[in-house]
């Protein structure tokens, strides 16, 4: 679950395979499902995206691009708290190694104030352990670091210049 990006190749050729693995006998329907979810949501329909999202998790709780997809409604809605949870719970079913959901619950702890600063940073640094080469990713990370450090007095503008370069 690498967000948007692969590694860099510095010599011969890049081929690039896709794969989708169906474990589950009833894993046609949940994807239907998931797929009209990210329909409606391009639509604008946010409501009627939820609900094809909670018919897809009724049939496989463990739906976790359900979860993701659902977590970023609800951040755009204003509800930190929902979309955290469906990316914790996401996270915790991919064993903590998907950079998209790490960065996407970056995102919702950095909307919910300095009281969260800390644990944002740290999904930041999850993400980018998980995928170094996002600039979107380094760009919110600089940001996070400088700004923490300019608050409490202390000099991090080394760290924050560092990720602006990569």
């Amino acid at each position: 679950a690498i967000r948007h990006g692969g590694q860099r190749v510095t010599r011969g050729e890049r081929y690039v395979l896709g794969a989708f693995l169906l474990i589950e006998d009833r894993v046609e329907h949940v994807r239907r499902f998931k797929n009209r979810g990210a329909h409606y949501r391009s639509q604008g329909k946010l409501l009627e995206a939820i609900e094809q999202f909670k018919y897809a998790l009724a049939i496989n709780p463990q739906c976790t691009t359900c979860l993701k997809d659902w977590a970023e409604i609800l951040h755009v809605q204003g509800d930190y708290v929902g979309a955290e949870h469906k990316l914790r719970r996401a996270l915790e079913l991919l064993e903590y190694k998907d950079s998209d959901a790490w960065f996407t619950l970056g995102l919702v702890l950095s909307e919910q104030g300095l009281h969260r600063e800390e644990e944002c940073i740290d999904a930041y640094r999850q993400s980018l352990a998980l995928n170094d080469e996002d600039a979107e990713l380094l760009y919110n990370l600089a940001i996070k670091i400088g700004d923490r450090h300019r608050r409490i007095g202390c000099d991090g503008i080394a760290e924050e210049m560092k990720l602006y370069a990569r």
